[in-house]
């Protein structure tokens, strides 16, 4: 199952990082209060949102084939080890933003 999400994670990483939204907009891209405050926010979130899709994805990616290695059919590890790192990655990029727009001050 993991697997399976992480690849769709990293597709969305990699459409993010190939086609990032231009304009801040309510439908596409990392969007969030932070994110969507100005365009010099809104670009590096963008930037910065891509690549921690990509990296979760992978990181997603490689446990979810230890899993598969190892016959673990514990779905709940899965999901929880999943949202564990899309919150972390969401606390990351906030922070980063954050400090990005502090240091433009």
């Amino acid at each position: 199952m993991l697997i399976f999400v992480s690849i769709f994670i990293l597709v969305i990483g990699i459409l993010f990082k190939l086609f990032p939204p231009r304009k801040i907009n309510g439908f596409y891209g990392y969007r969030t209060w932070t994110s969507m405050n100005n365009i010099k926010s809104w670009n590096y979130a963008q930037k910065i949102g891509a690549y921690s899709f990509i990296i979760v994805g992978l990181i997603d990616l490689v446990l979810g084939l230890i899993f598969i290695i190892f016959n673990n059919k514990n779905y709940t590890i899965e999901m929880t080890i999943f949202l564990l790192s899309f919150v972390i990655m969401f606390i990351v990029d906030e922070i980063m933003i954050k400090r990005h727009v502090k240091g433009d001050k």
